[in-house]
């Protein structure tokens, strides 16, 4: 998503590949973030943007410590600096998942997903 957005994709994904988002759309938490770690893997923006989709798809799927936990380390990197900024741009992000969740499947969360 954030690849696509930028207008390239940096080390991933392959052709044939998904990106980490559609992964986390379709409630493939575990593939999206090995999706994502492949992205990063390739270093420069591509593990900046790597690590917040990360923290989209964890935050998406309720694991807020870990994405809490990924936050220090974007921020480091980032032109933006501000947790704040972050929280809001990651809160939008994931309601535009959802949105598309919802288009998709007629539910907007992961069966897993309670909260």
């Amino acid at each position: 998503m954030l690849a696509a957005c930028a207008g390239f994709q940096p080390g991933g994904p392959t052709v044939g590949e998904e990106e980490p988002s559609d992964m986390a759309i379709a409630c493939r938490t575990d593939e999206a973030l090995a999706a994502a770690d492949r992205m990063g893997a390739q270093g420069g923006l591509a593990e900046q943007l790597a690590v917040y989709e990360k923290i989209v798809i964890l935050t998406d799927a309720g694991r807020g410590e870990e994405a809490a936990a990924l936050a220090p380390a974007y921020l480091a990197t980032s032109a933006d600096r501000s947790p704040s900024e972050l929280d809001r741009r990651v809160q939008e992000t994931v309601a535009n998942m959802r949105e598309q969740r919802q288009d998709q499947s007629g539910s907007a969360r992961c069966p897993a997903v309670a909260s």
